[in-house]
């Protein structure tokens, strides 16, 4: 190992050019030891052979300091492959780790809360939190993982936003899945090919990455508030909405009374049951108004109004215009 003229003669000061009196590493100089300060311990399978070194391709930062200008710092990221019975038990660390299942079966225990894992889900591993991950399916336990710093600051404010602190695993859609996996690929790829804007690349990707998944968090929040009354009225308008359907029809649907289902969309979507289906009609038939050659009295029949007088009308007080000039003006800024 050889050592530049500059740190053989002054070591300290030329790491102290590195800092700024306002950093944290500066203002609670802890000292971590390597070894006592492992964020936790990686066991094989009792079929596992060799050292018990997790089986990850890890990518680290060359930051010495945490950066304030990044809102999301990534300290690490990489890949894991692992087998039937391989787990790692997490102890207190300061660091906060977002990792996404690509293939096989897993299980994360976080107190008494046990989460399956499957391919398309993220589990969020929380800064002083212990717990427990495994492999459990005969095929690879397959995943990709990144680490945060969540020293300065500006990361705690940041992560708070994102609502990712309260989850433990957030499952994700189809269509997202492979948009989360190609970030993570890029910031693994970036902290691995090391350019000179390696942090702020990666940093980019996990401010993008992040969004996606605060999203998927707060979509799986409005599903578990609204009612299933409510998503059941909302599936039988969708399925027959060409029909000129009242609320007290829904209402049957759920067995359940107009006032107490307009209660319900009221508590749930801020207007009555009425208004929400006169919304929802206006909205579909804006957009067949926009991208199809369908007469007026057309689009009226297919949003669930036999009189196209009637249609008119409506869809002028919801939307200011008629829909004639709603088309004109729809196809002139094409």
């Amino acid at each position: 190992m050889s050592f530049s003229s500059d740190l053989l003669e002054r070591p300290a000061a030329v790491i102290t050019r590195l800092f700024h009196a306002h950093d944290q590493v500066v203002l609670h100089p802890d000292v971590y030891f390597p070894d006592a300060c492992k964020a936790g311990v990686f066991i094989p399978s009792a079929a596992g052979q060799g050292p018990a070194d997790t089986p990850d391709e890890i990518y680290n930062s060359n930051a010495l300091v945490p950066d304030p200008d990044l809102l999301f710092e990534v300290l690490m990221a990489g890949r894991s492959t692992w087998q039937s019975g391989d787990q790692f038990i997490r102890r207190n660390s300061h660091t906060f780790s977002v990792e996404l299942v690509t293939h096989g079966q897993g299980e994360l225990v976080v107190g008494r809360k046990h989460f399956a894992l499957q391919p398309g889900d993220v589990f969020v591993l929380h800064p002083h939190e212990r717990h427990v991950y495994r492999a459990c399916s005969p095929e690879p336990f397959r995943k990709l993982f990144l680490v945060f710093d969540i020293v300065a600051e500006v990361h705690h404010r940041a992560l708070e936003l994102t609502g990712l602190q309260k989850v433990s695993r957030v499952r994700l859609t189809p269509a997202t899945t492979p948009h989360v996996q190609a970030l993570m690929e890029r910031i693994i790829s970036a902290l691995r090919d090391a350019p000179a804007d390696a942090m702020q690349r990666a940093s980019l990707a996990a401010y993008e990455l992040i969004i996606l998944l605060g999203r998927a968090v707060r979509r799986h929040e409005d599903r578990q508030q609204i009612a299933r009354q409510i998503e059941a009225v909302v599936q039988h308008v969708l399925d027959h909405l060409h029909e000129p359907l009242k609320v007290a029809q829904l209402a049957r649907v759920v067995h359940t009374s107009p006032d107490y289902l307009n209660r319900l969309f009221i508590k749930h979507l801020g207007l009555h049951a009425h208004e929400w289906l006169v919304k929802l009609r206006m909205r579909v038939a804006a957009e067949m108004l926009c991208k199809t050659p369908w007469k007026v009295h057309e689009v009226a029949e297919q949003v669930g109004y036999e009189d196209a007088h009637t249609f008119t009308r409506t869809f002028k007080h919801v939307a200011g215009v008629t829909p004639k000039a709603y088309r004109l003006r729809a196809w002139k800024t094409r």
